[in-house]
């Protein structure tokens, strides 16, 4: 099942961190679903954060650090999830 896109947000993607502090690369839009919804989520490295919200999209290539502007509200990614099962691929995008 296909999500619905009721939402667009802008991704600056995470390049790393410089001499001025975090650098991103050019915005670009990603078409989807945001739900403002706390919870605790667990990174990779095993650490836990609170998420302040979910982004939901079909397809989507957001690595953790990347900046997210959606319903004007800028956040950090913090996890990144990819399902694929038989009625449809997504990723939810967990938000700082």
């Amino acid at each position: 099942m296909p999500i619905r896109t009721l939402h667009t947000a802008s991704v600056e993607p995470y390049l790393g961190s410089g001499a001025y502090g975090d650098q991103y690369g050019a915005a670009y839009d990603l078409p989807g679903t945001y739900e403002g919804r706390r919870q605790l989520v667990r990174a990779g490295d095993g650490s836990e954060a609170v998420s302040e919200g979910t982004f939901y999209a079909e397809d989507a290539d957001v690595e953790p650090g990347s900046r997210v502007t959606v319903l004007g509200r800028t956040s950090y990614v913090l996890t990144v999830s990819v399902f694929d099962g038989r009625r449809g691929s997504h990723v939810e995008i967990a938000l700082a």
